[in-house]
């Protein structure tokens, strides 16, 4: 009897873990945000410079789009979603380090951004001008280290996630 449970349980924990997958690969096919603009607001950013809060940030290289730091974003926007929090560690515990090592991600420096609305849509200029107007989410835009970037949104909830890898 007891490897009847035992089983049952591999079995449902492995259909779980295969939904969940299954959520995320079609969210990320849905992902509505606006890649090319995103990358174009936040690279205007990067490439003229520009003060956050009291510090100013000169020019920096432009960064590119990452599915992997896409994933990462969204499968955190829907956690949060999901069980109603808004920070940047999760429920589970895992903060970004984390999230980029459950993925393989060989990181070298990242860093995330998370805004919320109010519960109406947010369009992309509003969450990036919304990231530049605070010092902490500004200097992670203009992060001198980072070469890549992903962004995705669930239900009103939008992470950004950027990184550069080991080579």
């Amino acid at each position: 009897m007891k490897s009847i449970k035992i089983i049952s349980l591999v079995w449902l924990v492995a259909l779980l873990n295969c939904s969940s997958a299954e959520n995320v690969e079609t969210d990320l096919k849905n992902n509505a945000v606006d890649k090319e603009l995103l990358l174009d607001l936040v690279n205007q950013l990067r490439v003229k410079g520009c003060k956050c809060g009291t510090s100013y940030y000169p020019p920096v290289g432009k960064v590119v789009w990452s599915s992997v730091l896409e994933e990462v974003s969204l499968r955190h926007s829907m956690d949060m979603a999901k069980n109603s929090y808004f920070a940047h560690k999760a429920k589970d515990g895992s903060m970004t380090q984390q999230r980029l090592e459950r993925v393989d991600y060989n990181w070298q420096s990242y860093g995330e951004n998370i805004y919320r609305t109010g519960g109406y849509s947010a369009t992309e200029k509003e969450v990036v001008k919304a990231w530049r107007n605070s010092p902490s989410h500004c200097s992670n835009l203009m992060g001198k280290h980072f070469k890549e970037m992903g962004v995705a949104e669930h239900n009103n909830y939008w992470t950004q996630v950027f990184g550069s890898q080991i080579q």
